[in-house]
């Protein structure tokens, strides 16, 4: 571990004992506004857009949520280490979703696509994490893939998807093993195959299937979770992970 992640464990540690982390000059009110009006415009941009960024946009909205929820709690508040993790986790999806963005330009969307850059940049120097490194995405990515496939499993699925999942779920166990030492070129080599099982569970199995209201809000986070991986291992590596 890097001299930077033990000082951030310690402060983390420190924080969790201690009380909340120090954040830039922020105010929680102004905050959760950016953060309300930023689910309000992904929100808004889903109506533009095909059936297959739905994913995406789910997963960011998600993280948004999960941001302001952090924040409004009593019991945690903008300076918490909960919450700081959780803006980290932001600003990362958000930094490694800008091809996506790119991709859903168009007139109708595109001051919305504008207002989500500005205010992400401006969130990321409140919180001082406009330069902060992260180094566990494959881990983190495919460790929620991993859950989440497994939470399909308890649902009623058809024999071939059934027989696939079972398949996948020790690869993506032997891919977390790897990831754990962080994103390096050696774990985007082991992850390309499982991205592509994945996104091929993800084309031919949930795109022809009926999968229950609790089923598609599985399927919809996984396909999310693999696409954004891809254009975090396109920025790493300069290649589709997928090839």
């Amino acid at each position: 571990m890097s001299c930077f992640w033990k000082l951030i464990a310690l402060w983390v540690l420190v924080a969790s004992l201690t009380g909340p982390l120090p954040v830039q000059a922020a105010d929680s009110a102004q905050v959760a506004q950016q953060l309300t009006a930023q689910i309000q415009t992904l929100h808004k941009i889903k109506a533009y857009v095909l059936r297959e960024d739905w994913g995406r946009l789910f997963l960011l909205e998600k993280v948004t949520q999960e941001a302001l929820t952090n924040v409004q709690d009593p019991a945690l508040g903008l300076g918490h280490a909960k919450t700081w993790l959780a803006f980290q986790q932001l600003i990362v999806m958000f930094r490694y979703s800008k091809s996506f963005m790119q991709h859903l330009d168009m007139d109708a969307i595109h001051p919305d696509l504008v207002f989500l850059s500005e205010n992400m940049n401006a969130i990321s120097t409140q919180f001082g994490l406009d330069d902060a490194p992260y180094t566990k995405i494959t881990f983190n990515v495919y460790s929620q893939i991993h859950k989440l496939f497994l939470q399909l499993k308890s649902l009623t699925l058809p024999g071939p998807l059934t027989k696939k999942v079972d398949a996948l779920v020790p690869q993506l166990g032997a891919l977390m093993a790897v990831a754990q030492e962080g994103d390096r070129p050696k774990t985007f080599r082991a992850a390309k195959s499982v991205y592509v099982k994945v996104r091929e569970i993800c084309e031919t199995d949930f795109s022809h299937i009926s999968l229950g209201e609790n089923g598609f809000a599985i399927a919809i986070e996984i396909e999310g979770l693999n696409q954004y991986y891809n254009e975090v291992a396109q920025n790493f590596e300069g290649t589709d992970s997928g090839k």
